[in-house]
């Protein structure tokens, strides 16, 4: 008779993560990919974006761990209430106190300043969502690069600041000034290398430009991030794109949320 093996318990995991975006869904392909060397989990996650409030489904299991971009503080005081070990990919909240795996933003704006300037552009602009920490760290890096190489940057503001907590949210405020964009486009000196924040924002520009008879990228050339393969192929004309390594993050996260399960580091303590 063969020896009797106990069943080994799989671990039950919430992905909290957005999936309407390329970024989000790259993370979950992350996550996977890890879960096919390393797993396997019992994982849960809706479509949509879980990351605003914590779904009923959450309250209805025992979890082992989670996976989660944490955008607000509800979210993070819920969080900290169940003591779970935790890993947050947004990064964005301060105070909290969950071990975090992001891009580095300031970088990304580097690597888009200098690709436009290895492409001849000595004129240069960003345009983002004014008050997100990972538009505005892009904002920042992309904005010193073109400083140390000598040149000045032109920025577009916002008229109001609208301080909401979700990115499409961002993108339908930037959808209400298109006007006040355009005209900010025809301001710019030419030819212009402009950054956006993302491909959402880089999709806007490029069919603005078409609309107020700007060449593309003749007068003006955009580089967005993310490559965003939808957002890509919906475009007027092809997108450059700073590309993240978004999946090495959901490895990544994937690969320190089993180390903390299997310590059973938790996340304690007041938010």
């Amino acid at each position: 008779m063969a020896p009797f093996k106990a069943k080994v318990k799989r671990p039950r995991v919430a992905l909290l993560i957005e999936s309407s975006h390329g970024y989000g869904r790259d993370l979950l392909v992350g996550i996977a990919q890890y879960l096919r060397v390393h797993g396997p989990w019992v994982v849960e996650f809706e479509e949509g974006n879980p990351c605003e409030r914590l779904p009923n489904w959450f309250f209805n299991s025992k979890w082992d761990g989670a996976i989660l971009r944490v955008k607000n503080q509800v979210v993070a005081r819920m969080i900290h209430k169940f003591e779970l070990p935790a890993v947050d990919l947004y990064g964005g909240l301060p105070g909290l106190k969950i071990p975090t795996i992001r891009s580095d933003e300031n970088m990304v704006g580097r690597l888009a300043a200098e690709h436009l300037l290895e492409r001849g552009f000595r004129q240069f602009a960003f345009c983002g969502y004014n008050g997100t920490d990972w538009s505005d760290m892009r904002k920042a890096g992309f904005e010193q690069c073109v400083a140390e190489a000598g040149f000045p940057c032109q920025l577009f503001q916002n008229p109001r600041h609208p301080f909401p907590s979700h990115t499409s949210d961002y993108e339908e405020h930037g959808a209400k000034y298109e006007l006040q964009l355009s005209r900010w486009l025809h301001s710019l000196p030419k030819p212009v290398g402009v950054m956006t924040c993302n491909d959402a924002r880089a999709r806007q520009i490029v069919t603005l430009c078409r609309e107020i008879n700007l060449r593309v990228p003749d007068d003006v050339a955009v580089i967005g991030v993310d490559k965003d393969e939808i957002i890509s192929e919906l475009s007027d004309l092809p997108i450059s794109s700073v590309i993240l390594d978004t999946r090495r993050i959901g490895y990544e996260a994937a690969a320190l949320l089993n180390r903390m399960m299997q310590s059973k580091t938790r996340v304690t303590g007041n938010f």
